[in-house]
């Protein structure tokens, strides 16, 4: 399968268990139009959509490359992950964001 220099393979070989019996489910990576879209809605401060919403950004999103709803939740949720985590180490890392010159 030829792949030019941005684009990303939707299905990846399996990962396989540590008995290398079983795959486990191919991981999903969004397109980069998909990408933009998630991206967008997820600005608008919406959080996690609700299952009917998350029906609707799903079809629409389906236009543009392989998704299912579970990879839309699951997009919604470590974003938001994410974005915790990263404003806890920036606030860590600026001392609790006092502003202040120490004393």
């Amino acid at each position: 399968m030829a792949q030019s220099a941005n684009s990303q393979p939707c299905y990846p070989a399996p990962i396989y268990s540590k008995d290398n019996k079983t795959p486990s489910a191919p991981r999903w990576n969004p397109t980069p139009t998909q990408l933009v879209v998630l991206e967008k809605l997820f600005s608008t401060g919406m959080g996690t959509p609700n299952g009917e919403l998350r029906t609707s950004i799903t079809q629409d999103l389906k236009g543009m490359g392989h998704v299912n709803e579970a990879n839309v939740y699951n997009w919604f949720q470590n974003k938001k992950a994410r974005m915790k985590k990263k404003a806890q180490d920036d606030a860590a890392a600026g001392g609790g964001g006092g502003g202040g010159a120490p004393l």
